[in-house]
């Protein structure tokens, strides 16, 4: 299948510029029914973009909405286009990652995660960019869908422990920064929540522990080191 990224990546701008796809109206599959369950609604991601717009903390609503909209909505309606073998999904799938501007887009957040853990190829590119793309490019099956459900999966981890490691060093300092680890917390929340179910899934108090450290909802509170 030919990626045909000069057609398709004019549905990035369509699919954001709907709240559908924040609310999960049209999404399916065995994996948006698992977020779905975890988090208690099919409309997720919608209410994360609420809750960051009421959010007081400029900093921290910015990085709320901006990696939701940016990363977390994209990435559900990936993985909801990409559950049966339809075509035309994997190519609307396909734009959605790369993006009309790939700096603002799943594509362009794992060449940043790549850099900072040295996971990029000899050209530059995020290895995880090279196995989704080659992915897309090869067409519907399930080999290919695991590769770029895998991949994800690592863009996100990566970005999920960078935070966690700038809430730790904001803690640590001297004195402790906790506006700062709030702010930190809030973007790793943001990106957490994009891979959480599949880590419930594996270790629920694995899950516990990241969520106590990056849940906004416990505010500046934070868990103490054990």
């Amino acid at each position: 299948m030919p990626l045909r990224i000069e057609i398709c990546t004019a549905f990035w701008n369509i699919c954001l510029e709907h709240l559908s796809l924040a609310e999960g109206t049209g999404l399916s599959g065995s994996i948006f029914t698992k977020f779905s369950n975890y988090f208690g609604s099919d409309d997720f991601n919608a209410q994360y973009v609420t809750k960051g717009f009421n959010e007081p903390n400029a900093a921290a609503k910015g990085d709320m909405v901006q990696k939701t909209v940016q990363d977390a909505i994209p990435v559900q309606a990936i993985w909801s286009l990409i559950a049966g073998t339809n075509v035309e999904n994997w190519e609307q799938a396909a734009a959605l990652y790369i993006g009309a501007e790939s700096g603002d887009s799943p594509y362009g957040r794992a060449n940043l995660r790549a850099r900072n853990f040295g996971t990029n190829g000899p050209t530059g590119e995020a290895t995880t960019n090279e196995n989704i793309v080659a992915a897309f490019d090869d067409g519907p099956s399930a080999a290919n869908r695991d590769t770029i459900v895998k991949n994800l999966k690592i863009t996100y981890a990566q970005a999920t422990l960078r935070y966690a490691f700038f809430v730790d060093r904001a803690l640590t300092a001297s004195p402790p920064n906790t506006t700062g680890a709030f702010e930190y917390r809030a973007e790793g929340d943001a990106f957490y929540r994009i891979i959480a179910p599949f880590v419930e899934e594996v270790d629920a108090g694995c899950d516990a522990f990241i969520s106590a450290v990056l849940s906004v909802d416990a505010g500046e509170n934070f868990p103490s080191p054990e």
